[in-house]
């Protein structure tokens, strides 16, 4: 059986509005997962069962991010 998945993708930017680099993106419990460039952006293929995307940086808390049927996250 193929599992169904779709794409999103985003930009990571900090509370001034400039791009973050670096930050590691997982799709919470599996471990798929991206790394935002050098412009914040990221794009990453999910499982449709997938609920939430869980972002960490070295330094900052991390956060989890509903995926709430969303497809672009800014």
């Amino acid at each position: 059986m193929v599992q169904q998945t779709k794409d999103i993708s985003g930009i990571v930017t900090g509370t001034d509005g400039t791009p973050i680099p670096g930050v590691s993106i997982v799709v919470k419990g599996t471990t798929i997962g991206t790394v935002t460039g050098v412009d914040g952006d990221f794009e990453l293929t999910v499982p449709v069962d997938g609920e939430i995307l869980m972002f960490s940086f070295v330094g900052m808390k991390t956060q989890e991010v509903p995926l709430a049927g969303k497809t672009t996250f800014n």
